[in-house]
């Protein structure tokens, strides 16, 4: 069951109109971080792009089973069986498996505090803010502070005693082969690790355990979750079929190092050199365009700060700021775009100059475009209406 509290601030136009010139400066940075992010994601992308091509073309499969000295230093394919050696433990509660990895996850029953504010413009600038913070009980996997709560009495959260971990196996070998720690980490297919018998846990952890569907629950009763109350978890990635590609450095399968970065390729189950190449190209295609949209979202936030004082000055009449807001917010969208696309435009100009001109004229689109919106009605003719003629008689 819930509960709240509110609070109520204001904020006068004085107040508004300081923060927002302040602004100024944080937007300038925002735009020159955006226009930092989308010229180096270019470069990023292509660089990558040139990268996987020369890998692909390269790359030669071979047979996990037999370690040939003849192919050291070079990029190679294989698929095999991902074996860990030796077992793994959970020291804390006393858990063993033989895995590539195992992990620990805990989640604590603790108060969640949650707010939401309603901002209210007044006649003359000023702001007035309602926040309601509301309480709820839940799970969680992060130790939530109640004393940062607004209203910390009555929603007391204890220390979490324990903490989610994870062990990784030193030594995991693809048949003839040492897979190297940075491809140990990338093994896939995660599988539960059920308990079935509290006598393995401490004594001091087993008194208040319980069996829960092979999972741990802590505290007096499972059904009626009291605040503190722990579930424990454990889930391990088991040996299995994986298929890699890296460089052979004596019988260990790592990065293989390049001009303009690495590559160093892992899928679960059995794979071809070409499609594990292919898959490559669609993640950084991928990458590159969520880098872009990232890049546009900073110029757009970057500009909308710029603008922000002309809002805020008109806000003295609060329907006159609510127009001047929607419209530096369009004429923001047009600016992060053009700037975004010149950006974009400049990077492929310097890494791939056929495409680059194709970006630029279509920034060009959207800045002409802008100035037309703006100044559509300048240096059009006046029409004068003749006089009314006289009345009759």
């Amino acid at each position: 069951m819930g509960d709240e509290f509110q609070t109520t601030s204001s904020q006068s136009w004085f107040s508004r109109i300081g923060n927002a010139l302040k602004g100024i400066i944080v937007g300038f940075i925002f735009i020159a971080g955006g226009i930092v992010l989308l010229f180096w994601n270019e470069g990023r992308a292509v660089h990558r792009a040139q990268t996987l091509e020369k890998g692909a073309s390269s790359v030669i499969s071979v047979s996990a089973d037999t370690l040939s000295r003849s192919n050291d230093g070079k990029l190679i394919h294989t698929t095999g069986e991902a074996k860990s050696h030796g077992e793994l433990r959970d020291p804390e509660f006393g858990i063993s498996t033989a895995a590539i990895a195992l992990k620990r996850k805990v989640e604590m029953y603790q108060w969640r505090e949650h707010s939401k504010k309603k901002t209210k413009k007044k006649v003359g600038g000023g702001t007035k803010t309602v926040t309601t913070y509301t309480y709820d009980k839940g799970w969680s996997s992060s130790a939530t502070s109640s004393s940062d709560f607004k209203q910390p009495e009555g929603h007391r959260n204890p220390p979490m005693p324990f903490n989610s971990r994870e062990w990784e196996a030193t030594k995991v070998s693809l048949g003839a082969f040492d897979l190297a720690p940075d491809f140990i980490s990338r093994i896939p297919h995660e599988e539960e690790l059920r308990i079935e018998d509290l006598s393995i846990l401490p004594a001091l952890i087993r008194e208040k355990a319980h069996l829960s569907e092979g999972e741990l629950y802590i505290g007096n009763n499972p059904s009626s979750a009291e605040i503190g109350d722990l579930r424990v978890s454990f889930s391990r990635v088991p040996n299995q079929i994986i298929s890699v590609v890296g460089l052979q450095q004596g019988s260990m399968l790592t990065a293989y190092p390049m001009e303009h970065g690495s590559i160093r390729l892992l899928e679960g189950g059995a794979h071809s050199a070409d499609e594990m190449f292919k898959s490559a190209k669609t993640a950084n295609k991928t990458m590159t365009w969520i880098l872009r949209a990232v890049g546009l979202l900073i110029l757009l936030i970057g500009f909308g700060m710029l603008f922000k004082p002309l809002s805020v000055l008109a806000d003295v009449i609060p329907i006159f700021g609510t127009i001047v807001g929607v419209g530096t917010g369009i004429v923001s969208f047009f600016l992060a775009m053009t700037v975004g696309l010149i950006t974009i435009a400049i990077g492929w100009l310097a890494y791939r100059p056929l495409l680059g001109i194709s970006l630029l004229v279509g920034a060009t689109a959207v800045l002409a475009a802008l100035l037309w919106l703006l100044f559509r009605h300048k240096g059009e003719p006046k029409v004068t209406l003749p006089p009314p003629p006289p009345p009759a008689g």
